[in-house]
């Protein structure tokens, strides 16, 4: 795909019949390329080709299209390429990572009774020439100076005016330990030691270490520690309680002088997070660089080498940006045009002259790619898209506004594909999880999956969603199945009165926090649904809470974050009763399908398994289906267990929401 910008024309396909479905195959396939890196000279690609067999770390000139296997890792052997960047126009790196198995052995190197075989995966970098040749590891040959010869390697800086080093983080023997690599020879020096508690390295446009993150003891919250002259100070520390009550502090990255870091702050009573530049020598926040009035500061774009700020970006229905560099403002507006302002389109990578720019783009119709953009010819090139799925079978996205019935203004994302009846159309509400997170707009493989089966399908962007300021996202707090329920309900209706559904073809799905909106839905609006779908979801709140409690600890951080968003199990427990979908079974009026990973550790499986004792106690319709070696997040999943879901939920929708 070639054209230019400058001779662009506007077309609009009509097609009123509905496309061809997504195939469970295309919508479960995994990325075939992933973590592209530009040359600094801008002529070649570096990225990491995907399959069921193996990863291949591969060279790609992008002009000539000519592509080079450089490395392979096998996935029989439980062998991944994490990622891959150039460190000079001859030299790169990259993370290999291997699954290493290990067993409970007594002194003879035999079993113990009771003991178990675990595995667990093991991060390495290493460094080869642009052929694929002088390769090495870090740390090849000096595990010794490890904390565990198992531990894992991590990148820290690239260290772009350095090119021979660059700097890991790994546990060493006193704990977490900044290192120099040395990438002609994997020869390493330890640079800094720390404590078991850090976790993490930020450094300064110098790559001196200038700020670590570590984890207060018991969970109870994190800190990030300063350079201090010799020594280390406390910069900012988040504890789960808000007995301290300092600044919200997120670092986005080295700033352009030494000693700053790029970060968003909210300070005091500060309603949204701002840009500020962080004195790390002094401790002090500097003024403000960009606030957005509706919206909670969300990236920053940097220049290479200098770390200049070029513009700084919130998400809002759409993604927002101001540009402090106007020449990259001009060119990122006329390449969103070239895709008809229907995608978001994310500078990725730049050569060092600035003229080649790798560029991210998706929307709701145009999946996931990676777009070279030759800036002197005003060209946008295809290098790589996901495969599987054509833009002619995804749908359209627009907002959908609606007034919640104590009169606040609400919105969500409303999708469709081209062929959906204007009106009475069968309706999917489709709540997002957390609840302290958001829909974006992009492209989205449920969503699309669904909008191709000729449903509608709704995202509501309810009180206590995140990214629109302290005061939206913390009036969801406490209120499960209350205002944060209402904000669903009230969008559902208002799509009714709007004669865009079908009000008798209705199903609510939802994963973790969206499961539980689904059984609430199906609990204490009985009518209003056909169908309800619970992916991970909590049944409930106070045996969720009390599971906390027990897991993590009373004076946790997690447990304090879970008591601010649902309740006390103690002091709220009729609260928490009342609201939790499990103890409300009997009114329960539709069918429910429940899907929950086995190995989930951030909603335990009980509480579907709750949910479907209780269900069946009641003499109600319940499928559950448990899904073996899976976690909480089903996008995360193993392909065949993602199609496993994808499987159970097509037929389920279309039993219950055929005419």
């Amino acid at each position: 795909m070639s054209k230019s910008i400058a001779v662009l024309a506007l077309c609009v396909a009509v097609a009123p019949a509905l496309a061809q479905p997504i195939s469970i195959e295309a919508v479960t396939a995994d990325n075939a390329f992933f973590s592209p890196s530009l040359s600094p000279d801008g002529n070649t690609i570096l990225a990491v080709g995907r399959s069921a067999e193996r990863d291949d770390l591969v060279r790609i000139d992008w002009r000539t299209r000519k592509v080079a296997v450089l490395l392979s890792a096998h996935d029989a052997v439980g062998e991944r390429i994490d990622w891959v960047r150039w460190k000079s126009d001859t030299r790169l790196i990259a993370s290999v990572t291997a699954m290493v198995r290990r067993s409970s052995a007594g002194a003879t190197g035999t079993r113990l009774d009771g003991g178990t075989e675990y595995e667990f995966n093991v991060a390495r970098i290493i460094a080869l020439d642009a052929d694929g040749s002088n390769r090495v590891v870090a740390f090849e040959g000096e595990q010794r100076r490890l904390a565990a010869a198992a531990a894992s390697t991590r990148l820290v800086d690239l260290l772009p005016a350095d090119a021979d080093h660059v700097l890991l983080g790994a546990y060493g023997q006193t704990g977490y330990a900044l290192w120099r690599l040395d990438v002609s020879n994997g020869s390493v020096r330890e640079l800094e030691s720390s404590n078991w508690e850090t976790v993490s390295w930020a450094t300064d446009v110098t790559g001196a270490a200038r700020m670590r993150l570590e984890r207060l003891p018991r969970a109870a919250g994190w800190r990030y520690m300063r350079r201090d002259g010799d020594g280390w100070s406390l910069a900012f520390e988040q504890r789960g309680g808000e007995e301290l009550k300092l600044p919200e502090f997120e670092l986005f990255g080295p700033g352009p002088d030494a000693g700053s870091m790029w970060v968003a702050a909210r300070q005091g009573d500060d309603e949204r997070t701002s840009v500020r530049l962080y004195d790390t020598a002094s401790g002090e926040l500097g003024p403000v660089v960009f606030e957005h009035p509706r919206a909670d500061a969300n990236y920053i774009v940097t220049e290479p080498g200098s770390n200049r700020l070029l513009a700084a970006c919130v998400n809002l229905d759409r993604v927002e940006c101001e540009f402090f560099d106007p020449t990259l403002g001009r060119h990122l507006r006329a390449i969103a045009q070239f895709f008809d302002n229907s995608a978001e389109v994310r500078l990725y990578d730049m050569s060092e002259d600035q003229n080649v720019w790798l560029l991210f783009v998706e929307g709701p119709t145009i999946p996931p790619a990676f777009y070279i953009y030759d800036r002197a010819g005003a060209r946008v090139e295809l290098l790589s898209a996901q495969t599987g799925v054509s833009e002619s079978q995804l749908g359209a996205t627009n907002t959908f506004a609606y007034r919640t019935r104590d009169g606040t203004d609400q919105w969500g994302y409303l999708t469709a594909a081209t062929g959906v009846a204007a009106t009475g159309a069968p309706l999917i509400v489709l709540p997002h999880g957390g609840p302290e997170s958001r829909d974006f707009f992009g492209y989205n493989d449920l969503v699309q999956f669904l909008a191709s089966r000729g449903y509608l399908v709704f995202q509501p962007q309810f009180r206590g969603s995140a990214g629109f300021g302290r005061s939206f996202q913390e009036a969801g707090r406490r209120q499960w199945g209350q205002r944060m329920q209402d904000d669903v309900t009230d969008g559902v209706r208002a799509l009714i009165d709007d004669g865009r559904v079908d009000p008798r073809r209705i199903c609510i799905v939802g994963a973790s926090y969206g499961g539980y909106v689904a059984l609430a839905g199906s609990a204490f609006t009985p009518d209003l649904y056909r169908c309800a779908v619970s992916i991970a979801g909590v049944s409930d709140l106070e045996l969720s809470l009390r599971a906390d409690a027990a897991e993590e600890g009373r004076r946790s951080a997690v447990f304090d974050y879970w008591t601010k968003s649902i309740g006390d199990p103690s002091a709220d427990k009729e609260m928490l009763q009342q609201y939790s979908p499990r103890r409300h079974a009997e009114q329960v009026r539709v069918p429910i399908l429940l899907i929950h990973g086995e190995e989930d550790d951030i909603v335990p499986i009980m509480q579907s398994e709750f949910m479907d004792r209780a269900l069946r106690e009641a003499r109600k319709d319940v499928r559950f289906v448990r899904v073996k070696e899976s976690g909480h997040s089903f996008p995360s999943w193993e392909a065949t267990h993602r199609q496993t879901l994808y499987t159970e939920l097509d037929a389920f929708l279309s039993k219950h929401l055929s005419r």
